[in-house]
């Protein structure tokens, strides 16, 4: 190697080391004062914190100490308003009961009173009760020594006397006159008493008949009804009749009353009437009528099942329902082009029926009472819709389309919903 080049090298490699040393001198020297601030930092963050931790333990307590205070006031403020409160309620609560116990001692003495005066007027009645009967004995006593006097004064008189009668009358005669006399005089006038001249005396006989007492009537005799040649007792409905009647007559056969759906009460008035006449059992009366019904009443007759097991009172019931609504929907509807004042009534009219909860057909409240959960929803044309929850719990049932009536069972019996005619302007959803 060329001695100048490891000169060089060497001395490169001495500056080298010296700039090493340096430079690591520097680092070391720069660690020191970076130790030296960084434990300048802690310590004044560590002062700072220690600063910081006593001002928040500090303001923190008296954060506690007002929040307790305030507490303390509250509670004892709601402990104050509470006592009060139940002392008022105390206070109200006593002068309650007093009043209600002076009220019923009131009450009571009144009740004692009225007792005690209703006590005095019975000892008072029965006082007078007991005078009375004395003063009935001893007038019975007086009455009785009166008509023994009497007696012995006319028998006296009789034997004394010298005229018409010679011969004093016998014992029997005495007494027939005796009781002439007591019953002419006893007689009273009134009702139910017979006031009627009428011979009186002993030894006459009367065949003649007498007109009835005041106040009386003569025996009635039953009320006769001709049918078909045959007399029937008024007396003696749903009866057999007399195998032996009077012959008093005969009407003409008259025909079971037609129903067509109009004038309800009146044909179920006919219909019981002709029931009647004939004598026909109950138990045929409902085969009898729905064979003379015609028209809607017939179609409607042909839905209901076995109608014929129908008691009288259910069906009559049922007919009123369905058709006896009707002409109250013709009275309440009327004309399809009413006058503009009549639609005012009517508007007026189905105001209040709404607003009292009526119904603007019939005007009447309801039929039968349902409970269950609506909703409320914005119909236009319709007043409510039965969901598919209430067919079902109503199920099963039965439902007549054109009749527009349904029947569903409820509570153990057969309830039947109708709707509006058809005639009707207002229409309804089952």
């Amino acid at each position: 190697m060329n001695p100048d080049s490891k000169l060089l090298l060497d001395e490169m490699h001495r500056l080298f080391n010296e700039q090493k040393t340096q430079i690591e001198d520097r680092f070391t020297e720069a660690d020191q004062k970076l130790d030296l601030r960084f434990i300048d930092s802690s310590r004044l963050l560590e002062k700072r914190f220690v600063d910081v931790d006593k001002s928040v333990t500090k303001h923190l307590a008296n954060v506690d100490d007002s929040l307790n205070k305030r507490l303390t006031e509250v509670d004892d403020t709601l402990n104050k308003r509470l006592a009060d409160s139940d002392l008022s309620w105390e206070r109200r609560i006593t002068n309650s009961e007093l009043h209600q116990n002076n009220l019923i001692a009131e009450a009571e003495r009144r009740q004692d009173d009225r007792i005690f005066g209703v006590m005095k007027v019975a000892g008072a009645l029965e006082s007078w009760r007991q005078d009375s009967e004395g003063a009935m004995d001893d007038l019975k006593l007086k009455v009785d020594k009166l008509t023994k006097y009497w007696d012995r004064s006319f028998l006296d008189n009789a034997t004394a006397s010298t005229g018409l009668i010679s011969q004093p009358p016998s014992a029997l005669e005495q007494t027939a006159a005796r009781s002439s006399a007591n019953l002419t005089a006893a007689r009273p006038s009134g009702h139910h008493v017979e006031t009627t001249p009428r011979a009186d005396g002993i030894g006459e006989n009367s065949s003649q008949s007498h007109s009835p007492a005041n106040g009386m009537h003569s025996k009635p005799k039953p009320e006769v009804l001709l049918f078909h040649g045959e007399a029937y007792d008024v007396h003696t409905r749903n009866h057999p009749p007399d195998p032996n009647p009077p012959n008093l007559g005969k009407l003409l056969k008259q025909n079971f009353p037609i129903y067509e759906g109009e004038t309800t009460r009146l044909w179920i008035s006919q219909a019981e009437d002709y029931f009647d006449m004939y004598e026909v059992p109950p138990r045929q009366w409902v085969k009898i009528s729905h064979m003379n019904f015609h028209g809607a009443v017939g179609r409607w007759i042909e839905s209901i099942p076995q109608p014929d097991r129908l008691p009288w009172p259910d069906f009559c019931k049922m007919l009123h329902d369905r058709f006896g609504r009707d002409q109250r929907d013709k009275l309440v509807m009327g004309d399809k082009a009413p006058a503009k004042g009549q639609d005012d009534k009517l508007s007026t009219l189905r105001a209040y029926c709404r607003a009292q909860g009526l119904c603007e057909v019939c005007a009447e409240k309801w039929g039968h009472p349902f409970q269950h959960d609506l909703k409320i929803l914005q119909l236009d044309s319709d007043d409510l819709i039965l969901g598919m929850d209430w067919l079902e719990r109503y199920s099963p049932m039965e439902i007549h389309w054109k009749a527009k009536w349904i029947s569903i069972p409820c509570d153990g019996t057969q309830l039947v919903l109708h709707g509006l005619s058809a005639t009707s302007t207002v229409d309804m959803v089952f």
